[in-house]
Order: structure tokens, then sequence, then C-alpha cells
């Protein structure tokens, strides 16, 4: 089985998760290779599966990338799947997670034409994100009481979005991430594989990353079982039309009440922290496996 590990031109070797996985996977038997998304020079017909891993510039060519994703997928096995990745790249499937019951991160979406004034008014602290978007690029928090700047800041910086043709989404910001951080939950083939323990500092009044994402400090973590539970009635809530996973991740912080929250569920997210279980390895190689036999 020849398998691609996908990523992108402008990302080539930036992904810590990419040699573990490559040394995982030829261990197991599998010809790899890793091949950027954007090189028109790929013959992807000639991979039995192509693995999305690294392709953290496909907001700045979100149009392109879905044509990929569609040509891709009549040549060879996609995983995850296009739907799933479309489905997964638009925050707005918080809307489906909270109807479906989970416990999710409030949140509010301003669309293109909407006043931002409702939005501006929701929250004393909060956070600004494009629908669209990852590595943390194009986010910044607000402290609009503390810093009453920050008010006409954060009108801007949606402002700004909204006139790109891009939706926005508002979140309070939770306390438990400067304390705690995030805990992203790893699933391969619907199962669950490992947690860590990821802390990334997010640029406040307006300011914004530059790069392809930001840095972060990701540690080895032990989840609780109320975690992993709702982690999974996360993972169970992501539509069954959108095809099967090879691998997924919930982002989960902590309410005021200690209770967690989803944050986001990536489903063509690069880092599934590897490095910080290093037996988890072997179960994108089962997960894999399990694939290539039922295709």
């Amino acid at each position: 089985m020849k398998i691609a590990l996908v990523t992108a031109v402008a990302a080539r070797g930036t992904d810590p998760d990419e040699q573990p996985v490559i040394d995982a996977l030829a261990g197991a038997g599998f010809e790899v290779d890793v091949q950027p998304w954007d090189d028109q020079t790929v013959r992807w017909a000639d991979y039995d599966l192509a693995i999305i891993r690294s392709t953290y510039d496909y907001m700045d060519h979100l149009e392109k990338f879905f044509a990929w994703l569609g040509a891709v997928s009549a040549m060879t096995t996609l995983a995850n799947p296009f739907a799933a990745v479309k489905w997964s790249l638009d925050k707005h499937y918080f809307q489906e997670l909270s109807d479906a019951g989970v416990p999710v991160v409030p949140s509010l979406f301003v669309e293109p034409g909407q006043s931002v004034d409702n939005a501006l008014g929701a929250f004393e602290r909060f956070v600004v994100k494009p629908c669209v978007g990852c590595g943390s690029r194009g986010v910044s928090s607000y402290d609009v009481i503390g810093q009453p700047e920050h008010k006409q800041a954060a009108r801007s910086h949606m402002r700004a979005l909204l006139d790109e043709g891009r939706s926005v989404m508002v979140q309070p910001m939770i306390s438990s991430v400067s304390t705690r951080g995030e805990m992203p939950m790893v699933f391969f083939g619907g199962i669950f594989s490992h947690g860590a323990s990821k802390r990334v500092s997010i640029p406040s009044g307006g300011e914004l990353i530059s790069g392809l994402f930001a840095p972060e400090d990701n540690r080895p973590i032990q989840p609780t079982q109320r975690e992993i539970e709702v982690a999974t009635q996360a993972m169970n809530a992501v539509p069954s039309s959108v095809g099967r996973l090879l691998y997924g991740r919930v982002d989960l912080v902590w309410g005021d009440d200690g209770e967690p929250l989803v944050l986001e569920v990536e489903l063509a997210e690069p880092s599934l922290f590897f490095p910080q279980s290093p037996l988890s390895v072997a179960n994108l190689v089962a997960a894999v496996r399990a694939m290539s036999i039922r295709n």
C-alpha cells in the first residue's frame, strides 16, 4: 500500500508529527511519501491513500483547496473524506454540536452584511476568530472592561474579516485557558487514542500572529474519564454523512465549574501530538490497516 502524507509547499518540514508517522507507517510495511497538496506535478492516482497532515495554508486558498479535495477524492482514498474536511473547516458546526447536547464553549456568529454591535456587547472578555481558519491565524483576544480601547479594536477586527466575505465567531475568554491551556483529544478510527496539553499565546487588542501558525507549548497529559466522555460525545455528534474518519481531534477547555467544554472539533488538523504520546503511532497504524483492509 502506497500512502501520501499531504502537506503544503509553504509548510514542508514544519510538522513535528511528520517523522514519527513516517517511521511508524514505513515500519509497518507501507510505502510513504510526503507530498504538497499545492504541487501540481504530484500524481495522486499513484497512491492508495492520501492522509491530510499539514495543509496549514488552506485558508489562503480555500476555493483551490476545495477543488483539490474534490479532484483527489476521485483519484484515491482521501483521509479524511472531502465532506468531513469541509464540515470541520467551518465553525458553524458548533450549532450542530450544541443541538446534539454536546457541552461547547458559548459562541456567537456574525455574517457578512450584519452589524457587529450585538457581538461586541455580549462578553466583557472575548476572542474574535474567523469561522474558517487554523493555527490561531486571524485570532485576537479583547478585554473591553480592563482596556476600553479594545472595543474599537475588536470592531475593526470583525469588520475587516466581514469585509473580506468571511464569517466571524466570537467566544468568551475561558479563564482556564490561561492557567491550564487546552486539551486536544485524539481519535483514530473513532476510538479514543490519547490526549495532550497545549498552550498557545493568543495575541490581544487586534494584534495577529504572522506565519502559518502560532507557536505552541505541548506536553503529555492523562485525561480523566469525564474528559474522554465529553470528547467522545463530540466525535459521535459528527454527522455520519461525512464518511468514515481515519482520525479526529477534539479540543477541550474547562468552564468555571471545572467541567470540560468543547472548543473545536478538527477533522483536517495537522497536529495530532504523537511526540507527546509515543505509543499513539501504533493506534494510527492500526486504523490505517483497518482502512486498507476495508478498501
